[in-house]
């Protein structure tokens, strides 16, 4: 009877174990892993220097940069005029370059709280395949990110508009309508094709 007992254990223990697969679908794993990445402290504290650093870099380099030294000649290394449109790309996107450094922090800090807080069970648990695990959370964080590298630009420029604005620098998020008498608006002969005419946005 022991015997018996003994070799059922065994083979019940070493029964080979079959993965059944994910029972969440995609859509379940993006809700998953953007519930994880917000429980996070570091989340709102990274999101939030993105935005404090690019809008203060923004407002520093309006402050600093005039049109007629704000380029750069790669050929002779002097300074060089830019135009309006130039001048606001430029101290808009300037935060960027940071920002992305600091998101990498919290790419880093998301993998590793959940390793540090054993929460990594419970996900290779839920999800057996590594892949898919892996990319909801690259597709997780890269859209946060966006979102908020868009703000972040969007941000800047709004900030930087009237301090430029006092150095007569501006600029509108709109393109301009073609003026009257341009070329895309001057009377053609019949037969001439149409070229297109857009419209101001604003």
């Amino acid at each position: 009877m022991s015997t018996q007992t003994h070799q059922t254990t065994q083979s019940a223990s070493g029964a080979p174990y079959v993965s059944t697969g994910s029972g969440l679908s995609f859509s379940g794993l993006l809700r998953s892993e953007s519930i994880k990445l917000w429980s996070l402290r570091s989340t709102y504290w990274t999101f939030s220097l993105v935005v404090v650093a690019s809008l203060g870099l923004a407002v520093a380099m309006s402050f600093a940069l005039s049109p007629l030294t704000a380029g750069f000649d790669p050929a002779t290394g002097a300074a060089m005029a830019v135009d309006n449109a130039q001048m606001f790309v430029l101290v808009s996107t300037t935060g960027l370059g940071l920002g992305q450094m600091i998101v990498a922090v919290l790419g880093v800090l998301s993998i590793s709280g959940e390793y540090s807080s054993g929460m990594i069970k419970s996900t290779l648990t839920a999800v057996p395949g590594r892949l898919p695990a892996l990319w909801t959370k690259v597709i997780v964080l890269f859209g946060f990110t966006v979102l908020v590298g868009l703000f972040s630009v969007v941000g800047s420029f709004l900030v930087a508009t009237p301090i430029l604005g006092a150095k007569d620098v501006t600029a509108s998020l709109c393109w301009p309508a073609w003026p009257p008498g341009s070329p895309t608006t001057r009377p053609r002969s019949r037969g001439s094709p149409s070229p297109a005419n857009p419209r101001s946005c604003c």
